[in-house]
């Protein structure tokens, strides 16, 4: 990324806040997981939905924390920049997602 010099410590500062929360999804996400885990036996109707509902909180607050720092970024750099930064973000966690995929069973 191309952070001009005058925005670089504004710029990882909003980088920083940015992971902070991101982090809370994550903390989210392994608590969901360990919950399935606990339950993979007998996931019960109820359990299954407070699952899936959970993840969808986790996805839907993944874009929110993607649009509101997407913003934030396009006014320390370029909304190229900002753009390729929020792309560079998304790759990064697809690959996360797709080794949690690979680990966590489907439900039975």
């Amino acid at each position: 990324l191309n952070v001009p010099l005058e925005n670089e410590t504004e710029f990882w500062h909003m980088y920083n806040e940015m992971e902070q929360e991101l982090d809370l999804l994550t903390d989210k996400r392994a608590k969901n997981i360990k919950k399935f885990a606990d339950n993979y036996d007998n996931v019960t109707d109820d359990v299954a939905d407070a699952l899936a509902k959970t993840s969808f909180e986790i996805s839907t607050g993944r874009v929110k924390i993607n649009k509101a720092y997407y913003k934030k970024a396009a006014k320390l750099i370029s909304k190229k920049e900002a753009a390729r930064f929020i792309q560079l973000l998304g790759q990064i966690q697809l690959l996360i997602d797709i080794q949690i995929a690979a680990e966590v069973p489907l439900i039975e």
